[in-house]
């Protein structure tokens, strides 16, 4: 997959978790699906679930069970924050 295509997917992602923690409103996360998509960039990937957790295993940005990740509190307004292994596995089961 490109790194663009990644960026795309991670975006959403970042913007679900986002909405699931009460940062985003249902609507931002629409519109950067709706932007993506008109760009003509995906919105969801098929993964293999076993790379992936191997990937996160080996990641720097891993703390124990917890890794940074990029979550926005508002459009065009992205924060840094730890969130559980277990909770991003669950948005890569969402967005694939």
């Amino acid at each position: 997959m490109p790194h663009g295509e990644a960026i795309s997917v991670g975006m959403v992602m970042a913007a679900d978790l986002s909405e699931k923690r009460g940062y985003l409103k249902r609507k931002d996360t629409e519109r950067i699906v709706k932007i993506l998509n008109r760009l003509g960039l995906p919105t969801k990937v098929r993964l293999d679930k076993k790379k992936v957790l191997d990937a996160l295993r080996k990641d720097k940005k891993r703390s124990g069970e917890n890794i940074n990740f990029v979550l926005l509190n508002d459009m065009g307004n992205a924060v840094v924050e730890e969130i559980s292994i277990r909770e991003l596995i669950q948005a890569l089961n969402e967005i694939s």
